[in-house]
């Protein structure tokens, strides 16, 4: 979906952070969800950041959920990996098990015990650990 539809799916402006690159960039909410911004790349939304607030999957998991929690709300579908700058930390990879949604995947970063930020998106966008740096 492009920002212009996301906008008006959510009835709310979206705009551009500091980078302007056309190849990457990011949007978020002027008014509403703090703490929730959108990569963009080649024009259209590839993943969502959520970085502080009460803001919660479908599933319910969300900032400050256990990591234990995480892995029961998912079971069999968590792939665990070292978080790259907190040697405590995780990586808890929710990997889809529709083959229509194996092309995306949820990340919920966390501090060794609870989710300090998560991000969901298309392959490979959600990978990249520095977003569109």
């Amino acid at each position: 979906m492009t920002v212009e539809e996301a906008s008006r799916a959510v009835r709310v402006e979206l705009r551009a952070e500091d980078s302007l690159s056309p190849d990457c960039h990011y949007v978020s909410p002027v008014e509403g969800a703090e703490g929730l911004s959108f990569m963009v790349v080649g024009g259209t939304i590839a993943r969502i950041d959520v970085f502080q607030g009460d803001i919660k999957t479908r599933s319910g998991v969300g900032i400050g959920t256990r990591e234990q929690q995480v892995m029961d709300s998912y079971p069999g579908q968590i792939e665990v990996s070292s978080h790259p700058y907190d040697e405590t930390g995780h990586y808890l990879t929710f990997v889809p098990r529709d083959a229509a949604e194996r092309a995306y995947r949820v990340i919920f970063e966390t501090d060794g015990r609870a989710v300090t930020s998560f991000r969901s998106g298309r392959l490979p966008e959600v990978q990249a650990i520095e977003g569109c740096s």
